[in-house]
């Protein structure tokens, strides 16, 4: 592939003291509706990222690193393939400060300098093993797989199944469901995605709409143009989730851009994801440690429930776990 590729990665220092207090006198007074009790802990690994990509990744461009406005004291903030974003950088100010993460999503198609196409990491998503251009794009397209899943839930308070089901509320109200398929069955039944996803998109063909899809909570790749069609004619629901200072029902994320780009037919099918997420609990911390030690994925990613009981010892598992992979300073550190 020709063209660049940037990466792009959102962080926030929960730590950071002026953050947490701003954060409590905006939550006072707020309901169950948002999702005011999101909290996780600092695993202290971001080096690893930033040692990953430069091992793993040479490719890359550029480097966005978006941030309300502190720094890891580490970083090296004059490396020349890195971008430091603030959120008042590409975030009007009349919807900041924001303490969530989907208004930092829909808006980055307005980070200066970004390229059309970029990859999206949050900041518990890490780089294992070597990656290359075409893991992410091909032929100028997201490489990606589109697997139709109803949306369903077990927990009212759970944010997640609202704001998929508002994304897709969306795709259907700007695409007719038939046509996209029909004009582009190579995406819907490829023998790539398998003959469980095949039988899946034909299984729920019947139905005139979509009813979601299979998220992998990767990073993820994107056509900066798709994020600003998306806007163009959804600017109301965007802008209206760039006001919520914390995540609520109501909102939509990144996935809107994502399943825009299947609805056009903007994709290269993969044949299978590019890694595997976890969440982190005692049952997984094994896994977890085994699948970085071993390189067992190209990427991963490595989410926090809360539900860790030894925090401190597991925690130096996992980066004893990156230090044996990832030892050597990056030149993106000091």
């Amino acid at each position: 592939m020709s063209e660049k590729i940037d990466f792009v990665i959102a962080y926030v220092d929960e730590e950071d003291a002026e953050w947490l207090l701003d954060r409590e006198d905006y939550l006072f007074g707020l309901d169950k509706l948002y999702d005011s009790n999101e909290r996780h802990k600092n695993y202290e690994i971001l080096q690893y990222w930033f040692r990953g990509v430069e091992k793993f990744a040479p490719f890359v461009n550029k480097i966005h690193f978006i941030t309300p406005g502190k720094l890891p004291k580490w970083l090296n903030v004059n490396h020349p393939k890195l971008n430091i974003v603030k959120h008042s950088d590409y975030i009007s100010p009349v919807f900041l400060p924001t303490f969530c993460l989907n208004p930092v999503e829909l808006n980055m198609h307005r980070i200066k300098e970004l390229e059309e196409h970029f990859v999206y990491f949050n900041s518990d998503m890490f780089l294992t093993k070597s990656v290359k251009e075409n893991d992410y794009f091909v032929n100028g397209k997201p490489v990606d797989r589109a697997i139709e899943n109803p949306i369903t839930s077990c927990d009212p308070y759970d944010m997640f199944p609202h704001i998929y089901l508002n994304c897709v509320g969306v795709i259907n109200r700007h695409f007719n469901k038939k046509d996209c398929i029909e004009q582009n069955k190579k995406i819907w039944y490829s023998s790539k995605i398998g003959k469980k996803g095949v039988e899946q998109n034909k299984n729920l063909n019947s139905y005139n709409m979509f009813l979601g899809f299979y998220n992998y909570n990767l990073p993820q790749s994107f056509k900066k143009s798709i994020l600003e069609e998306a806007w163009k004619k959804e600017e109301m629901i965007l802008g209206e989730t760039t006001s919520h200072k914390f995540r609520t029902i109501y909102d939509v994320n990144q996935y809107i851009f994502r399943y825009w780009q299947f609805a056009k037919g903007e994709i290269e099918v993969s044949k299978k994801p590019l890694g595997k997420a976890f969440k982190i609990d005692d049952n997984t911390i094994g896994d977890i440690v085994e699948a970085i030690e071993k390189q067992k994925y190209r990427q991963i990613c490595i989410n926090d429930n809360n539900k860790l009981k030894n925090f401190e010892k597991n925690k130096k598992k996992i980066q004893k776990a990156f230090e044996s992979i990832l030892p050597d300073k990056s030149k993106f550190e000091l």
